[in-house]
């Protein structure tokens, strides 16, 4: 699945939108969603009802990035690779408005 919250700004605009819908099966299924950056929890919220609603029997969520927000503001993912600060980051396959998504690295923007 593709979602989007940010566009091509730096703010996401509140909403969710479907880009790309998933036509595999889940219900049933012991889920992983597998999330590049938790920040405002838009995304991640809207994919784990989407599971829960399509009947997954487990659904779980890991995250590359986890941005140091308060608690209580996005789900908390299960899994973590890196916690990262405040601040808008792209590279590594994250983008600005479609730029900089090729970086080797991941770099916060000024």
């Amino acid at each position: 699945m593709r979602l989007s919250s940010y566009g091509a700004g730096t703010q996401s605009s509140g909403r969710v939108q479907l880009e790309l819908a998933a036509s595999l099966a889940v219900e049933g299924r012991d889920v992983l969603v597998v999330e590049d950056i938790v920040d405002s929890g838009l995304s991640a919220r809207f994919l784990l009802a989407h599971c829960t609603e399509q009947g997954a029997a487990s659904v779980s969520l890991a995250a590359l990035l986890l941005r140091d927000i308060p608690a209580g503001s996005a789900p908390q993912p299960d899994y973590v690779g890196i916690r990262i600060p405040d601040g808008f980051v792209v590279g590594y396959g994250l983008d600005d408005g479609g730029l900089y998504r090729n970086w080797p690295d991941i770099r916060t923007l000024p």
